[in-house]
C-alpha cells in the first residue's frame, strides 16, 4: 500500500505504517520550507 499527499508530520506515517502502508508520498510539506533537502532530513530522522 502507498499513501498518497496529505503527510505533514511523522506521526502520521507511523499511524500509516501499523495499518499496512509500506510506501508514503511526501512533496508539497518540503516544498513550502526554504530549505527542502534539510527538512526531509528532519522528517526522515523522526521516523527511524
Amino acid at each position: 500500500k502507498v499513501s498518497e499527499s496529505g503527510i505533514s508530520d511523522p506521526r502520521i506515517i507511523m499511524g500509516l505504517k501499523e495499518y499496512g502502508f509500506q510506501g508514503f508520498l511526501i512533496g508539497e510539506n518540503f516544498m513550502k520550507t526554504d530549505n527542502p533537502g534539510f527538512a526531509c532530513q528532519e522528517f526522515i530522522s523522526q521516523i527511524r
